[in-house]
């Protein structure tokens, strides 16, 4: 019976420590309360002392067949029902209660996967009981009472399983939610320190290069820069902090002058046009990243010599569009870009990137979230 369906691995008990669990309506161990019919019929017929011995014997032999078969689990699953049935037949002929034994035959089976094979064999188990009963001349509302039981221990077993591994799917499903979720909070993480250092990481390594520039000719002015740097440091350890926290939220305004400061003491002519409302939040939050990655990368690659800076609110839609004279060559990509569209586009919003024959014109918009409401 090699069908592909009994898979072994969904039949196996869960092997859990706290033996109390072991007890719960859908263990393996609770159904062995069927044994009280086995012995139920010695109250009113004790049995003979041979007759004790060889059904004493054959209990034992069943509880290890059966312990060993539910902790294993998968096919051994199917020679255990066979010697449970085999005990039961040979007690019935001086002990009735024997038919318990063909119960527990079906409850083993039931801890198989479904199929059709599986079916063949209850099907077998049933004719079986049916059988004896007709051959050992059994009232026939015993042998029902009998199937009756069979069919109760089978369905128990059955749903024991299936809880049992509704649990374990369960419980998968949240350490993938676990899982997924710590990995995307290590992607933000990830993402906001890229967002934010860089351009604090560049204006420092400008501060300090005009520094170390300005120190033998101009002392004074190379102590403002290096009093810049260390402001900028101490900036960039706060972005760290929140960006670790997820407290990313900042004022619009703020990085728009940061923005121009840094290009400005880059050398670049700067026009910047603010319109007089601002968002906030998070909105806010995502065109101040946008402000600092385009800054970053016209002082790391653009080579500009003007820039220009325009955020407009045109009723209900916020727009941002840098423009700059540079050698062009910027794209989305996988870098800082793309992380800002990832964050604008869940919102309702885009980022455009258009290089013209000198400069880039890079282009965003979000939706106000109070119009939108």
């Amino acid at each position: 019976m090699s069908d592909p369906n009994l898979n072994p691995m969904p039949s196996r008990p869960d092997r859990r420590a706290d033996w109390s669990a072991l007890l719960t309506p859908d263990g393996p161990w609770l159904p062995l309360i069927y044994l009280g019919f086995f012995f139920a019929g010695w109250a009113w017929r004790p049995p003979a002392i041979d007759e004790a011995l060889w059904s004493l014997g054959g209990v034992a032999v069943f509880l290890a067949v059966y312990v060993y078969a539910v902790r294993r689990g998968g096919l051994v699953l199917v020679p255990a029902a066979v010697v449970a049935s085999v005990i039961g037949f040979a007690i019935i002929p001086w002990n009735v209660g024997g038919f318990v034994f063909l119960a527990f035959a079906g409850a083993m089976l039931a801890r198989l996967p479904h199929s059709l094979p599986r079916s063949i064999l209850f099907g077998i188990l049933a004719a079986s009981i049916i059988a004896a009963g007709l051959y050992w001349s059994i009232a026939w509302w015993l042998i029902a009472a009998v199937l009756a039981v069979a069919a109760m221990a089978t369905a128990g077993s059955a749903w024991g399983v299936y809880r049992l591994e509704r649990e374990r799917q369960s419980a998968a499903r949240q350490a993938r939610v676990e899982a997924e979720a710590t990995e995307a909070e290590r992607q933000r993480i990830a993402r906001d320190l890229h967002d934010l250092l860089g351009h604090t990481l560049t204006l420092v390594t400008l501060k300090a290069d005009l520094a170390g520039k300005l120190m033998d000719r101009d002392p004074e002015a190379a102590r403002r820069e290096l009093a810049d740097l260390a402001a900028a440091s101490r900036q960039a350890l706060g972005e760290v902090r929140e960006a670790v926290s997820g407290l990313r939220h900042r004022p619009l305004g703020d990085a728009l002058q940061s923005g121009k400061a840094a290009l400005e003491a880059a050398g670049i002519k700067v026009h910047l046009v603010v319109s007089d409302t601002l968002p906030e939040g998070k909105t806010a939050t995502v065109f101040a990243m946008a402000v600092r990655e385009c800054v970053t990368n016209i002082l790391r690659h653009a080579h500009a010599k003007v820039v220009r800076i325009n955020f407009i609110d045109r009723g209900g839609l916020y727009w941002l569009d840098v423009l700059d004279d540079g050698r062009g060559g910027a794209e989305i990509g996988q870098g800082g870009l793309r992380g800002i569209y990832d964050r604008a586009e869940p919102m309702g919003g885009f980022i455009t990137v258009e290089n013209k024959l000198q400069g880039t014109h890079i282009s965003m918009m979000l939706p106000d979230p109070e119009t939108e409401e």
